[in-house]
């Protein structure tokens, strides 16, 4: 197979042929692909290119083999009804050509599912094609006025509204395929992020499956609402109780005849984007043209459509899913989206923290400040409405308060340190071992408790109101004689701006998802109570392998996808493990020369005394005093931009003060600008990268980071951006942790012994070799990798490193071989530049 069939837009380098051939064969093998191809190879392109190839030949080959079967089926019976005549057991003969009849029938059937599924999508898209060349992008006033009318009015929220119902209501979902509906085949893409996802859709267009390609793009409600009034709550779980709010009050039958028909519906208070003619035009756009996430929200405020709802209804249509892992990782989420997974193909993209992002996934915290405003708003919930409760929901509610009064006091103040139990052990302890956990939240979720006593608490802040005390007919006439009194009139004073109040969060929500958690397998997990910081009780997953296995039983294939996924080992032995015969490993080299790229391990500080950068020593005035003068030095001989990254922010804080006291710090202004980068994200980050860009471009710059933090991973450092990557020691967790503690035993216990500590290793490679990928992004980039710690030339710490860093690795016996090299490669660099 070529690039033409691939369909890949440009020629491909070798290693871009190789992963789309071994890509396409995994796929049709039904196998478990771990796949690493570095940054700057364009494994997302050649991921799409081989993934949509085999899809577009699966479709037709599915079609070609049911026509050839009903060929064969044809001419079998037409023998089979020939030789039955002369055939001695005539009973026999009839019963295997009405066999083979049903056969061709249930065949013959498919094909026309499939038939039928293809032109209902060609009219779709004509149908779509239509309404865009007559430019339907705005509304007259009679459908402006239907729509308001469809809205209704806002009505005065009724406070009485929060009782609890007897009647049970679920999540709307959008309406299941019928059985006797063809079901496609999809292709699930899932990253981490959604800016990432963007960047996913970018390279659909560039394929030549972009004109005729389904893609659907899925979101949370947060990222989809265009209406306003509901975006504005912020956070993710009111905008979601408040859009199944709405949905649920937008009309209510008032009359009804015996046989349940409805004869008088009142108008509530509805979301004027839920309109279905308007979402149905929105979903035939979304599988009709190739659209990201802010275009579908754009095009919904446009037709005034809501995107989550039109989404959700393209996905049974789509070819290529585009969706976050927790959409995909979590059951709960998978059945409320509507995701289906049988013979599909998974695609998980950097997938390099896989078993982390899942078992973060499934934990849960709370502390003690939650837990003991959600056991008062629970308590003064019941108290207001205790007489309009049905016996049911006041039993199951009594539980609920019961429950959480005995966590308050599993977390007493006087208390220190940690301790970590089983789940059952935990619930004994507890004294609500015998209460159904399962029924209780299957209660919860069905009658909107979480919503219901957050709104209470809005309104009344977790109190029970009082009634206001009677007026007196004296009272009431001097009242009135005092509003008919002329007031003078009075300048209005200037009142200052006031910021808008934040909007509390859910306390019972977070309650909720720690009793789910209790629900899980004794074994998955453990309880760890806390009281270092705050009291508090977490949940913490030891066992991604249960939450991840029905996925694997499901779905076609698995493809696990990164531009540093080694070590891989972890993955075989704790993600894997039950199919181990279906994974096939595939780790391809870069697409740069190995001249491109100088990786240098430095043992020795500049006074040549060895650098052991460890958690008791790295803080030392001799340590620090080391690093300082290495940057300086290399500051001297490194062109362009300097990307540093240290071991966290606290440790950041004692180097740059180091910097700063010594004078280093003004040395090395002298040459190059100097960023750092900000504990808090979002616009000051991508401030920060605009002006080390500018200050890079007039001369050079240093940016100092983090292991693990904004700028380590998904960011691109390339070219004079990049031209050095410097990891200062090597960054491991905190072993003390309880959590991490926790982990390292499981290991043990389950794989082997040492298996804690190769985890409790593997994590800082991991993060190690996320931060060397931010340089050399394309094949025409070069960089330095300095790695300043001695531990980096221990075989068993650099066997975990890249195979392209591996393949070029050098150890400087002192510093000044370090310069040396150093010097020299970025003459050659140069030089090439200019000829």
């Amino acid at each position: 197979m070529d690039s033409q069939d691939f369909g890949f837009p440009f020629p491909p380098y070798k290693i871009q042929q190789d992963f789309m051939t071994a890509l396409h064969e995994v796929i049709e093998e039904r196998q478990i692909g771990i796949f690493e191809s570095p940054t700057g190879t364009g494994k997302t392109l050649s991921l799409l290119c081989g993934a949509l190839t085999w899809l577009r030949r699966h479709e037709e080959r599915l079609k070609e083999d049911l026509r050839l079967k009903l060929k064969d089926l044809q001419h079998t019976i037409a023998e089979e009804e020939k030789n039955s005549s002369s055939s001695c057991d005539w009973i026999d003969s009839q019963y295997a050509t009405i066999k083979l009849k049903e056969d061709l029938t249930s065949q013959k059937q498919l094909l026309d599912k499939i038939l039928e599924y293809e032109k209902r999508i060609e009219a779709i898209r004509a149908k779509k094609g239509k309404e865009t060349r007559r430019k339907r992008n705005f509304r007259t006033r009679e459908q402006e006025k239907c729509d308001d009318e469809e809205a209704g009015e806002k009505p005065v929220e009724d406070v009485e509204d929060f009782a609890l119902d007897d009647v049970e209501q679920e999540d709307e979902l959008p309406e299941e395929i019928p059985e006797e509906q063809y079901k496609n085949t999809k292709i699930f893409f899932c990253s981490r992020t959604h800016s990432q996802l963007s960047q996913v859709i970018d390279e659909v267009r560039k394929t030549k499956f972009a004109g005729n390609l389904r893609v659907v793009s899925l979101a949370s409600r947060q990222n989809f609402c265009v209406n306003q009034e509901v975006k504005d709550l912020r956070s993710a779980a009111l905008i979601n109780e408040k859009c199944l709010d709405l949905q649920r009050n937008r009309s209510k039958a008032t009359s009804v005849e015996e046989s349940g028909k409805i004869l008088k519906r009142k108008r509530g208070r509805g979301c004027e984007f839920l309109r279905e003619s308007a979402v149905e035009s929105l979903r035939n756009a979304a599988i009709s043209k190739v659209l990201d996430i802010e275009e579908i929200a754009d095009a919904g405020r446009m037709e005034k459509a809501c995107p989550y709802y039109a989404s959700r209804a393209a996905l049974p249509d789509a070819q290529l899913v585009l969706l976050p892992y927790q959409m995909i990782f979590h059951r709960r989420t998978r059945e409320q989206m509507g995701i289906d997974l049988r013979d599909s193909v998974i695609i998980i993209d950097e997938a390099h923290n896989l078993l982390e992002t899942v078992s973060s996934i499934h934990c849960a915290e709370i502390d003690l400040e939650q837990l003991k405003e959600a056991h008062g708003q629970l308590t003064a919930y019941r108290d207001r409405y205790l007489k309009r409760f049905s016996t049911r929901n006041l039993l199951k509610l009594n539980q609920l308060i019961f429950v959480a009064g005995r966590l308050v006091k599993m977390l007493p103040v006087a208390q220190t340190g940690h301790r970590v139990c089983l789940t059952h052990q935990f619930m004994s302890e507890g004294e609500f071992f015998s209460i159904n956990l399962h029924e209780l939240l299957m209660f919860c979720e069905k009658t909107r408790l979480a919503q219901k006593v957050h709104g209470f608490s809005v309104n009344f802040g977790g109190k029970i109101p009082e009634a206001e005390p009677k007026k007196s007919a004296t009272q009431l006439l001097l009242e009135k004689l005092e509003q008919k009194k002329p007031k003078k009139p009075q300048i209005p004073a200037v009142q200052e701006e006031e910021e808008p109040r934040k909007k509390p969060s859910s306390v019972i929500r977070p309650l909720l998802a720690f009793l789910q958690c209790l629900t899980e397998d004794i074994a998955d997990g453990r309880i760890l109570l806390s009281w270092d910081v705050k009291p508090r009780m977490k949940y913490i997953l030891l066992k991604p392998d249960a939450h991840f296995a029905a996925i694997l039983a499901e779905c076609r294939a698995v493809i696990v996808a990164g531009g540093t996924m080694q070590p891989t080992s972890e993955l075989r032995e704790q993600l894997f493990f039950r199919h181990k015969a279906r994974i096939r490993e595939h780790i391809f080299d870069h697409v740069v020369s190995r001249d491109a790229v100088l990786p240098i391990v430095v043992p020795r500080g500049p006074t040549g005394k060895p650098l052991c950068l460890n958690f008791a020593s790295r803080s030392s005035r001799d340590s620090l005093a080391a690093i300082a003068m290495s940057l300086q030095n290399l500051c001297n001989v490194i062109p362009a931009g300097i990307v540093v990254f240290l071991g966290s922010y606290d440790y950041l804080d004692v180097v740059f003060r180091h910097l700063d006291e010594s004078g280093v710090l003004e040395r090395i202004r002298a040459r190059k600008s100097v960023f750092r980068e900000p504990r808090q994200g979002g616009a000051r980050v991508e401030k920060l990268l605009s002006e080390y860009a500018s200050a890079v471009a007039r001369g050079g710059a240093i940016m100092f980071s983090v292991v693990g933090g904004k700028l380590s991973e998904g960011l691109n450092f390339s070219d004079d951006l990049g031209r050095c990557v410097l990891v200062v020691g090597l960054p491991y967790p905190n072993k003390n942790s309880p959590e991490l503690v926790e982990k390292m035993k499981h290991c043990d216990a389950i794989l082997r012994p040492g298996a804690g500590n190769e985890f409790y290793e593997n994590l800082c490679m991991k993060a190690v070799n996320q931060c060397i990928g931010r340089a050399v992004r394309h094949i025409n980039d070069y960089a330095s990798v300095i790695l300043l710690d001695e531990r980096y030339a221990q075989e068993r710490t650099s066997q975990k490193l890249p195979g392209w860093i591996r393949r070029s690795l050098k150890e400087a016996s002192n510093f000044g071989m370090a310069q040396s090299l150093l010097v020299k490669f970025f003459r050659e660099k140069r030089a090439k530049d200019r000829c």
